[in-house]
């Protein structure tokens, strides 16, 4: 889920079930729909100017859509799996499972560097999706119930969010992301 200037986008992830909408954030009625090949499973987007660039999770490709329409504009590819996207004002996010978030130039998003993260001196696996929030990023740890905040300019965490209590523990069984 991403709220850019009051509107609402989704994203979801699954092969044969994969979409981007754009939908009204009063009402949550969907104003637009773009279906990714059923071939992909979908992971994160981000909105960047006019335009909504997504990837998928093994696939190695990412789709770029028009923000006015959500028509096909184009297809990027980068190595190894997309877990999810954020951005600050001059340049894009992307997590890839590992303790690594790779730095994309806006534009061409080709990768730029890597931000290695880590807790009290050790490796944080497993960043799933991301979001910018004043000045740091935000990555959900896949498999726990951790959100960790980490400082961009040197990968070091500066804070945990514990949800232990946010899923029933039957819920918790059944739930891989907090996502």
């Amino acid at each position: 889920l991403l709220i850019e200037d009051g509107q609402l986008w989704e994203s979801t992830g699954q092969e044969g079930t994969s979409w981007v909408r754009k939908v009204d954030l009063k009402t949550g009625v969907v104003q637009q729909e773009h279906k990714i090949d059923p071939q992909y499973f979908g992971e994160g987007m981000v909105v960047w100017d006019d335009r909504i660039i997504t990837l998928t999770w093994r696939h190695q490709k990412g789709f770029i859509l028009d923000r006015e329409t959500l028509a096909p504009e184009g297809e990027w590819t980068y190595q190894g799996e997309g877990w999810g996207l954020t951005r600050d004002d001059t340049q894009i996010y992307m997590s890839d499972g590992t303790h690594q978030i790779r730095k994309l130039d806006p534009v061409s998003l080709q990768e730029t560097g890597r931000i290695d993260v880590t807790m009290n001196g050790q490796p944080v696996a497993k960043l799933n999706e991301l979001e910018f929030v004043k000045g740091e990023i935000w990555a959900n740890v896949f498999e726990t119930d951790r959100i960790v905040r980490i400082d961009p300019a040197t990968g070091k965490v500066t804070g945990v969010l514990l949800l232990r209590n946010l899923l029933t523990s039957e819920e918790r069984q059944q739930t891989d992301v907090l996502n």
